[in-house]
C-alpha cells in the first residue's frame, strides 16, 4: 500500500473505506497480501492483479475475476467482519 504507484491514500481521502495492514502489528511479517476488492458487499474483484499504477502501465499479464456470486462475496467479506 505504500509503494510509489499506490493510490490507497487518494482513495481514503475520497471516502473509500480501505484496510492497510489489517493486523495490530505493522511490521512486514504482519501485512496482508490480499488482492481483492469488495464493493458494497455485492461485488467481488479478485485474482493476481496488482493494484498499482506501475503494474497497469507496464501491461502486466494478470488475472482478475469479477463476480457477484453471493457465496463468494460472503466468504471474502468474512475476512473483515
Amino acid at each position: 500500500a505504500f509503494a510509489t504507484g499506490s493510490r490507497i491514500f487518494e482513495l481514503a481521502r475520497a471516502g473509500v473505506s480501505a484496510v492497510v495492514g489489517g493486523h495490530e502489528r505493522e511490521d512486514s511479517q504482519a501485512r496482508m497480501h490480499h488482492k481483492f476488492v469488495l464493493i458494497d458487499k455485492r461485488l467481488l474483484l479478485t485474482g493476481s492483479f496488482n493494484w498499482t499504477v506501475s503494474a497497469h502501465a507496464r501491461g502486466n499479464c494478470e488475472n482478475l475475476l469479477v463476480t457477484s456470486d453471493s457465496e463468494m462475496v460472503s466468504a471474502f467479506s468474512a475476512e473483515f467482519e
